[in-house]
């Protein structure tokens, strides 16, 4: 179904290349889950499939890639959009519409399906993937999850036989996760041919058929699932990869200690969506000064809005935050806070990494040591579009970091990042506390909570829980919470 012969390529003037010498044959029909550091190649290999390379990625190319017994260069890319169904590591660049149920009939649209048959078909999806609740929407004003699921069924809607998914469950809350596991158990039910290029590997458990491990551009271990998921903790860390087996809990490690320096405190904070639809109604919330909190809740819970907020991005939300003694309108910037966005490409602008950092931080060896903790130094001369998703999002964290503001508001600093680099993560965001930096986290990461976070809070219906440190009796408390939110699906009728 798909072969790649002695596949090398380098993306423009990239000296290094971003595969190199990759074979690698998929049989009709078979579930594979590429894995792999960040940087690794596993977007690249997704781009040959889908023809995204060369059609739109510019680079050098060697070796041969065969789709269904088709070359992908040597078709336009609405040919192989009728074959090749795709979900991109950031799912708003796929949107075309503005609204969502525009959005899932596009495709179809465009290929001049009759009325009946897009209907049924969207009927069909919209079961499939538990999207009632999504339906007429803005896609473009959903959580980061949410825009995941819009992406997978629109991917759905062509029927297509192959499917390619990069990253789909990096913004995902427990319970859309198991939705989208619902989904590729279907497709494969069905007999379709999938890629999934992830970091998040335990969902994937009982669907995938193999796993293939990437390492710097080159395929080093095909694994059958079986084989993959048997190995112990230590040979997933060895490996540089998440452990499928500790991902679905979160466990209390070495504690930093808090300094008892009171808190940073947030009162009357009201935010409205429209005037038909509430937002955030949060009367008062203390975080302790130097405390690293998991913000948590379902997606479009508003945890996004909420750094939003606390940033002074959203002029229309209305109360205070106290930092240090100073209070602050929350309807205006207040330049006292730094936040990692979602999608952390709109927000590098800089020629190379090493220029993105610099811009948060004059001291050329605070910016060195910087790169040199999130393993960046190597990429330091590099264009920070021209990484990864993983590799944008940490130097979004550099960025922060450095800027040595006393509140860090991050969202989902850890989507796309493989092992080691979520480590580097939390480990900064520790010194960073340590410092006296307040971190606020929104994260589903339960091995990153596990990993720096010393306190916790639940978002839901637009009310904020209590924050709590998280010690033996509150990680279990939060584990209960998590699960919930996992098993709370509201649709029970999904086909899948």
């Amino acid at each position: 179904m798909i072969d790649f012969r002695n596949i090398t390529y380098s993306y423009g003037t990239d000296m290094s290349p971003s595969l190199a010498n990759v074979t690698l044959h998929v049989n009709p029909g078979e579930v594979v889950l590429l894995t792999g550091s960040s940087g690794s190649g596993k977007s690249t290999l997704l781009r040959l499939v889908n023809g995204l390379i060369p059609h739109y990625h510019e680079g050098e190319m060697s070796g041969t890639v065969t789709v269904a017994g088709i070359e992908p260069r040597d078709r336009e890319l609405y040919e192989l959009a009728k074959m090749v169904g795709s979900v991109f590591q950031n799912p708003q660049t796929q949107f075309f519409c503005l609204n969502t149920t525009e959005e899932l009939a596009f495709s179809c649209e465009n290929f001049g399906l009759p009325v009946s048959e897009i209907a049924h078909r969207l009927d069909t999806t919209v079961q499939q993937l538990c999207l009632e609740e999504l339906l007429n929407k803005n896609p473009f004003l959903l959580s980061g999850g949410q825009k995941q699921r819009i992406a997978c069924g629109s991917a759905q809607m062509m029927n297509q036989e192959i499917f390619v998914l990069d990253e789909p469950s990096s913004n995902l809350d427990g319970r859309s996760v198991r939705l989208l596991a619902e989904v590729i158990a279907y497709w494969k039910k069905e007999g379709r041919t999938v890629l999934v290029a992830e970091h998040r590997l335990g969902y994937l458990k009982d669907i995938v058929d193999r796993v293939v491990v990437l390492n710097k551009g080159s395929l080093i271990e095909d694994f059958a699932a079986s084989d993959f998921y048997a190995m112990g903790s230590s040979a997933f860390i060895k490996r540089g990869l998440r452990d499928p087996h500790t991902e679905c809990c979160v466990a209390v490690t070495d504690q930093i200690d808090i300094a008892d320096a009171g808190f940073v405190s947030v009162a009357n904070l009201q935010y409205s969506y429209s005037k038909k639809i509430n937002g955030l109604s949060i009367p008062l919330a203390k975080f302790p000064i130097g405390s690293i909190t998991a913000l948590v809740g379902e997606n479009g819970a508003g945890k996004s809005t909420l750094l939003r907020c606390l940033c002074g991005l959203n002029r229309k939300c209305y109360g205070t935050l106290e930092i240090n003694g100073e209070l602050f309108g929350l309807n205006k910037p207040t330049g006292r806070a730094y936040m990692v966005m979602q999608n952390t490409g709109n927000q590098l602008f800089a020629e190379s990494v090493r220029a993105e950092v610099e811009s948060s931080c004059s001291s050329a060896e605070e910016v060195t040591a910087i790169l040199d903790a999130l393993d960046l130094a190597d990429l330091a001369a590099r264009h920070p579009l021209s990484l990864s998703g993983g590799q944008q999002q940490r130097v979004a964290v550099a960025s922060a970091i450095a800027s040595n503001r006393g509140l860090l508001l991050l969202d989902e600093p850890t989507s796309g990042l493989d092992y080691q680099s979520m480590r580097e993560v939390a480990s900064s965001l520790k010194k960073s506390s340590i410092m006296g930096c307040t971190v606020i986290v929104v994260t589903h990461d339960r091995e990153f909570i596990t990993s720096c976070c010393t306190h916790y809070a639940v978002l839901k219906n637009g009310r904020l829980s209590e924050t709590r440190v998280l010690d033996e009796d509150s990680a279990s408390e939060l584990n209960a919470a998590l699960d919930a939110m996992q098993s709370s699906v509201t649709d029970t009728a999904c086909m899948v």
